[in-house]
């Protein structure tokens, strides 16, 4: 009995789309399988009816030209095709798939052709020590890099060859760096009376071969320079004994001392001469790397170029003699199951330019960076040095993307794009070279740096009066508890940089886990704060003793009884760098598209909290006058003439249980200031622009300087983002309710309205669930800065009341339009004040720093990377559409009429063929949508 017509006929009646028919033991393993078989990209091992021929072969047979070559065009043609190799590995091919697909390079002492051998010997040297620079640093995944080099010969030439001919070139191998690059120095000398040798010796092929062996003697220089400063002792070439391990597996130093750290930090004579030069010299070799990397794209198409077999490879051969693409089956895992496409070599020529321009702006940074410290005695805070290398970790490279994916790059989701893994290296090895002057580096975040310790104490000490500074630095150095606990502290922020040297996906599951921390050492900060400041208050009190007694005044000190601790800025500081780095990970979901549409909403609400709570801590810094800058600063003179104690007797406090008392007083006055900060009450949340929480308003006692932390310029930045927030969110909402999406946590499911249209209604415990799993490592910590009454649930309580109070729903969609209109309005105005007040904060840097240093690493603040010239833009198209749509229903969203067992679960707003559109992708940080207009409205 013939079952087929009746089996298709119910498959299709009973299964929705993308259901599957199958038996009990078809379980996810099989359909996994079944799916990995059908792959195209499985086909790509099968060698066809093509024999292929390996190195062995080649060699016996005479197949592979050993040279001298008569022609430059072939010879050319093998080169670009090999540099085009190395920008794969670069970009995460393995070494067997890209590089050494070539015969040559497995074989490189029996290359007769001086030129060929010269190169391919640089190239090999520049790939060990790259590949040993990026597994010693560390920053890479597997997804970015294959670090593996499965079998292949980087070390030296393959000896296994050796017996195929009598002729070898050892004499390259052994020879040193400078050794090798005084050989390809002369072979470029006498490139033009050697030239006979070439049938096809044109100017232009003759200079092609000398750039490009400058290239590859240049990029050896460069690799050589980054290993020389990793491993200072290391004689050139060792063997590689570690093969496939990172630097983060293999863990052979010992515990730092840290007995004379603060010989080490007091030290002020720190010679910062030494990095400047090392930037220079590094700096140079790039310069020249990109110099030529330019010629190699303007002269990309001189070489012999590839045939049928590099896209094809089982039908034909590659076309360039000693190419193979199937050469290293048998070495590749099972993992690994396509053949690697060499890329363009245009396109990889213009890599190498664009990479080398990038690293030559990283190293630019970092000399700027040490000639602040070296020019100007006010220290530079390393948070200024965290924001550039948050900036460079936040975005994908765009010459990456333009490689990878040539065909439309603007339809590429930019962060899981594989990102440029040696600029982030290179990155992170300078910050370690900075951090580890004169030492070993070590490129763990956990290893103990004391430059690292004073650039963090430097940070915090911003918060802190200047004359206050170098006694709390020595109330830290005579107190072993105190050393220790800053020692945990500085290295737990050690870590930023770290982080944010991983790819973006890396960087969201590292972060994670270091804000969880946080709140277990700031509740630890509670009480530091409260023993410096006791012992700080003494030592103040000791000076003004000293001071009454030689104008014979000591009795007005004679009437006090209780010691008042100074006020220390420790918790603020780190509270600060907690919700700006809070603020990252939410703007990172939208970077990985993790948020549903149904999570944008309570996100935003969120970041507005964010923002109210950043709001109130720069308040509170600018009320008390404690952010010092070129105004505000609180001198000895003027804390003696307000302060009561002054008139009392001044008592040094040594009872325990006097600390225990005032610290628990301390701890219940920062609960206090954080309870009134995390309210939960609907007036409290209220989301008006006439109510938002406006950083204008704590901008007067604030610094002036724009390097600093609350500057005037960073207060207007953050008021931008705030009411962009809140732009995004009314219009969100009214799209939402445009398309039937209505909160109500009393129903269950989709029910017709009396209008006989069908409106959704998202139940508590899915939203619930889905808002803790979103937000609850900043909700769940009792001792969390941002956390509220009733946890993860108050906290979704509150915004629920928010959203469905008469404050938005309350108010008809018309008017949630033209609200995001004129919030988006308001954002245009901010801009425009915010980018007047960036460039009177340069011209005032300028003047203060009286030098030539570039202003981008001083002026740039934690967030999100986006420019303020996008952003106004945003803003500027968000404002007309959302007048558009406040006034014209015709060009809304409209919701789904038809029967109740076939709706479409997806918001009409988010339907293809929806008249609105959100773009996410206009922003750098995907975290503010670009909302476009069809031309004409269609109906879902």
């Amino acid at each position: 009995m013939d079952i087929t017509n009746a089996f298709f006929s119910a498959c299709r009646i009973g299964l929705e789309p993308g259901e599957l028919l199958h038996s009990s033991w078809f379980d996810l393993q099989y359909s996994m399988s079944a799916i990995e078989v059908m792959d195209p990209k499985m086909d790509a091992r099968i060698q066809g009816n093509r024999k292929i021929v390996t190195v062995c072969e080649a060699l016996s047979s005479e197949q592979l030209p050993l040279g001298p070559f008569s022609s430059l065009y072939e010879l050319l043609g093998i080169i670009d095709e090999l540099l085009a190799a190395f920008v794969n590995w670069l970009t995460g091919d393995s070494l067997a798939q890209s590089i050494f697909i070539c015969m040559y390079m497995h074989c490189t002492q029996l290359i007769r052709d001086k030129y060929l051998a010269a190169f391919c010997e640089l190239l090999r040297r520049s790939v060990y020590q790259l590949r040993d620079i990026i597994s010693t640093v560390g920053v890479f995944d597997e997804e970015d890099h294959d670090i593996l080099t499965h079998g292949m010969p980087i070390h030296e030439p393959s000896h296994m060859f050796d017996v195929y001919d009598s002729f070898r070139n050892e004499c390259l191998h052994k020879l040193s760096v400078l050794e090798l690059t005084a050989h390809v120095n002369d072979l470029n000398g006498n490139l033009e009376s050697e030239s006979t040798m070439f049938a096809d010796r044109e100017e232009k092929l003759l200079m092609g071969l000398k750039s490009r062996l400058q290239f590859v003697q240049a990029l050896l220089l460069f690799t050589n320079s980054i290993s020389e400063c990793i491993h200072p002792t290391r004689v050139d070439f060792n063997q590689d004994l570690f093969e496939g391990y990172t630097h983060a597996d293999l863990d052979f130093s010992g515990q730092n001392s840290s007995s004379k750290l603060y010989e080490d930090q007091n030290n002020t004579e720190v010679v910062w001469d030494s990095f400047i030069d090392f930037c220079r010299k590094v700096s140079q070799h790039i310069s020249t790397l990109k110099s030529l990397s330019d010629i190699l794209v303007e002269t990309s198409n001189i070489g012999k170029m590839a045939g049928e077999g590099k896209l094809k490879p089982k039908d034909a051969a590659y076309g360039l003699p000693g190419f193979e693409v199937f050469l290293n089956q048998a070495s590749i895992p099972p993992f690994l199951p396509k053949v690697a496409n060499i890329h363009n070599r245009h396109k990889s020529f213009v890599y190498f330019s664009s990479l080398f321009t990038r690293l030559h702006h990283i190293l630019c940074t970092y000399e700027n960076f040490a000639l602040w410290h070296d020019l100007h005695p006010e220290p530079l805070r390393i948070h200024s040095l965290w924001t550039f290398i948050q900036k460079s970790g936040q975005i994908s490279c765009p010459y990456v993307k333009a490689l990878l994916f040539p065909d439309d790059p603007s339809k590429v989701n930019e962060p899981l794009l594989t990102t440029c893994v040696l600029s982030r290296t290179i990155t992170y090895t300078f910050y370690s070279a900075l951090m580890w002057q004169g030492k070993v580096i070590d490129f763990k975040p956990q290893s103990f740096s004391p430059m690292y310790f004073r650039y963090f104490l430097n940070s915090w000490h911003q918060l802190e009066p200047t004359t206050h500074r170098p006694l709390i630095e020595n109330v830290i150095s005579n107190i072993p508890e105190l050393m220790s606990f800053f020692t945990t502290l500085s290295t737990h922020f050690a870590h930023i940089p770290a982080i944010y040297c991983l790819n973006r996906s890396r960087q969201r599951s590292a972060l994670g886990p270091w804000l969880k921390n946080l709140p277990d050492l700031l509740d630890e900060c509670a009480h530091v704060e409260f023993v410096i400041g006791v012992e700080l208050r003494n030592k103040l009190a000791n000076k003004t003793t000293d001071c009454f007694e030689s104008v014979g005044k000591l009795e007005v000190l004679s009437t006090q009884k209780t010691v008042v601790p100074v006020q220390i800025n420790l918790s603020c500081f780190i509270t600060y760098m907690y919700y700006y780095l809070a603020w990252d990970y939410v703007v990172s979901g939208f970077q990985l598209e993790l948020y549903s549409s149904s999570e944008w909403l309570f996100i935003y609400a969120f970041m507005i909290h964010l923002f109210q709570n950043l709001a109130s801590l720069i308040k509170s810094l600018s009320g008390n006058s404690i952010v010092s800058g070129s105004e505000g600063r609180t001198t000895l003179e003027n804390e003696s003439a307000d302060s009561k104690g002054l008139n009392k007797q001044v008592d040094k406090c040594d009872s325990v249980n006097g600390v225990e008392r005032l610290d628990n007083r301390q701890r219940k006055k920062k609960k206090k200031h954080r309870e009134k900060c995390n309210v939960s009450s609907v007036h409290n949340k209220s989301i008006e622009i006439s109510n938002i929480a406006n950083f204008n308003s704590v901008v007067k006692p604030i610094s002036p300087m724009i390097h600093e932390i609350g500057s005037t310029f960073e207060v207007h930045l953050l008021s931008v983002h705030q009411y962009l927030n809140t732009a995004t969110l009314y219009a969100i909402r009214a799209l939402q309710r445009d398309s039937g999406i209505e909160i109500n946590v009393n129903r269950q499911s989709p029910d017709p309205a009396p209008d006989g249209q069908l409106r959704t209604f998202i139940s508590r415990s899915n939203y619930l669930e889905s808002y803790a799993r979103r937000l609850g490592i900043f909700l769940i910590p009792h001792n969390s800065p941002l956390v509220e009454m009733g946890g993860v649930s108050g906290a979704y309580e509150t915004w629920r009341s928010l959203v469905s109070s008469s404050i938005i729903d309350g108010r008809s969609t018309s008017d949630l339009y033209l609200m995001a209109a004129r919030a988006f309005d308001e954002v245009q105005n901010l801009i425009q004040k915010t980018q007047y007040l960036k460039s009177i904060g340069e011209e005032k840097l300028l003047r203060f720093i009286q030098s030539h240093i570039a202003l981008p690493l001083f002026t740039e603040k934690l967030g999100p990377p986006d420019q303020l010239i996008d952003l106004q833009q945003l803003a500027r198209r968000n404002s007309i559409a959302c007048r558009v749509l406040g006034v014209c229903e015709d060009r809304r969203p409209i919701i789904h009429t038809s029967n109740p067992s076939t709706i479409n679960p997806k918001m009409s707003f988010l339907c293809p063929s929806s008249p609105v559109k959100l773009d996410y992708n206009f922003l750098e940080s995907k975290c503010y949508p670009l909302i476009r207009l069809a031309s004409q409205s269609k109906k879902c």
